[in-house]
């Protein structure tokens, strides 16, 4: 691989009270050899499956612990999958450019304003080579005739190139994909403060995010409205819109011995981007032999969309057609991303968790003391990590959305859809609870 790079830097006045600097080159991140492990082990000769649910496995026993009596759990199947790379896939690289001045401002503030612009040279994607063409329209029952998607055949086979294959993976590159960030930080420091603050702005776009180390889930979980093999430029799993941080760090040296330094951290940004799907087991809406990657059809009003009634496991009824169709009413019109959507698909990556506040504090406490040409220091820490929870439960919250894509709606093979507006796209990750930790450090010079 070939990176060539310039940069300049150009001190406009002499006295560095005014920098530009800028660049361009070719950039390589790590090289995800994981995507090349694939077809090792993708070969369809090194495994197979045996797919058995419900009260027959294992003759009712349930699951068998012995890794060399597996086979007695059912019968094998004879299909299987296999991982492909392009003859041509080159690693992924970027170009980027960036743009900066370093500018002293009155009053002591250091301010940095800065641009990078990066645009896709090779990036990955994958096709399922074994799919065939669609074969049809999305059945109109379920959204009245106003969904319009292609669908593929019902029967596994039926839509296979090969029957015997499941899926052929084929991993190759794609030029589509670009990202921007702009932004500034700002600090000032005075004899015992520090204070910082930094803005950035971030817009990311791409065919395939490559969030998966396997070529199946590197397929599958790409969502779209028609041909999974052709995947649109959307938002990107990674863009993050808006991040601010902060810093002020306080310190108070005393008594020829001691010192103390209180420093908070606040870190915010506007959320992770995620999908609304139509998902869950036996949901694949166009028949592509995924579960997870069909978008929704948001309808315009109640009538281009059909519901039937939700039933719990046990065979009662949980809620009515009725029921769930104003319930999804509201929840669009609820919904500031879904209800600008109406008569269209919702887009990969197009809605937003809420925004997240988290605030860390440290305590440091010094003792020192000379002895001859060296200072020997004991520092005692504690850290507060998202101090905001500690001080209210419902603050310092932090949200994930699994696989970035939530299913809003479920399929009933033939009839309609299912909507459980008791579930929430929304969890909040173990980073949402306070923590701490005390530190002990020695140091001398």
């Amino acid at each position: 691989m070939v990176s060539p790079r310039i940069g300049v830097n150009y001190d406009v006045a002499g006295d560095r009270s005014i920098i530009i600097r800028g660049g361009a080159g070719i950039f390589s991140g790590r090289l995800p050899f994981v995507w090349l492990s694939n077809q090792f082990v993708g070969t369809g000769t090194m495994f197979n499956t045996i797919n058995v649910r419900g009260n027959s496995i294992n003759g009712g026993n349930g699951f068998i612990p012995d890794v060399d009596d597996q086979t007695s759990g059912g019968t094998a199947r004879n299909t299987f999958e296999v991982s492909l790379i392009d003859r041509k896939f080159k690693m992924p690289q970027v170009l980027r450019v960036n743009a900066a001045t370093d500018v002293k401002m009155p009053g002591d503030i250091n301010l940095t304003i800065e641009a990078i612009y990066s645009k896709t040279i090779n990036n990955i994607y994958y096709q399922d080579i074994n799919l065939k063409a669609p074969a049809s329209f999305v059945d109109p029952v379920y959204n009245n005739g106003f969904d319009k998607r292609d669908v593929y055949a019902v029967d596994a086979a039926a839509r296979a190139v090969n029957p015997n294959i499941t899926n052929a993976l084929l991993a190759k590159n794609t030029s589509k994909g670009y990202s921007v960030n702009a932004g500034f930080t700002a600090n000032r420091s005075w004899k015992h403060i520090f204070t910082q603050i930094t803005y950035n702005y971030n817009a990311a776009a791409d065919v395939n995010s490559g969030a998966s180390s396997t070529a199946l889930s590197n397929w599958q979980f790409v969502q779209v409205v028609n041909d999974p093999n052709s995947p649109q430029l959307a938002i990107s799993n990674y863009a993050l819109k808006h991040r601010i941080t902060g810093v002020i760090s306080v310190n108070c040296a005393y008594g020829k011995h001691f010192k103390t330094t209180l420093s908070l951290f606040y870190s915010g940004n506007s959320g992770q981007y995620y999908s609304y799907l139509v998902g869950g087991v036996g949901s694949d809406l166009n028949n592509d032999g995924s579960n997870g990657n069909d978008l929704i059809y948001v309808p315009r009003n109640a009538g281009e969309i059909h519901f039937v009634d939700l039933m719990n496991s046990n065979g009662t009824l949980k809620f009515t057609a009725a029921q769930q169709a104003e319930s999804f009413q509201a929840f669009i019109d609820r919904d500031p991303y879904l209800k600008k959507r109406r008569g269209k698909y919702a887009e990969r990556n197009g809605r937003k968790t809420p925004w997240e506040h988290v605030v860390d504090a440290r305590l440091a406490q010094d003792f020192y003391i000379k002895a001859g040409s060296k200072t020997h220091t004991l520092q005692l820490t504690v850290d507060m990590f998202n101090l905001t929870n500690l001080l209210n439960k419902e603050w310092g919250r932090q949200y994930t959305v699994t696989n970035q894509a939530f299913n809003l709606l479920t399929l009933v093979r033939g009839k309609g859809y299912n909507y459980d507006w008791t579930q929430n796209p929304l969890s909040t990750s173990f980073g949402s609870r306070w923590q701490g930790q005390v530190g002990v450090r020695y140091t001398f010079n």
